[in-house]
């Protein structure tokens, strides 16, 4: 049973790889060039009830 099953699930797997790799191209010709926006990252530190000066934790990964 256990082997039946893995071979479902094998080929399951092919076949989700092969139905996501489709053609994507558009064959159509743009009229408008492509519009570039701009990648924002924000950064975040999660601290615990310190602060990020107390000599500890906190203060270690504000300095890294």
């Amino acid at each position: 049973m256990k082997k039946i099953l893995a071979l479902v699930l094998a080929v399951l797997m092919v076949t989700a790889l092969f139905a996501g790799c489709g053609n994507t191209q558009n064959t159509d010709t743009p009229t408008d060039p492509p519009v570039q926006t701009a990648n924002i990252t924000k950064i975040a530190l999660v601290t615990d009830v310190g602060t990020i000066d107390d000599e500890s934790f906190n203060q270690a990964c504000w300095q890294g």
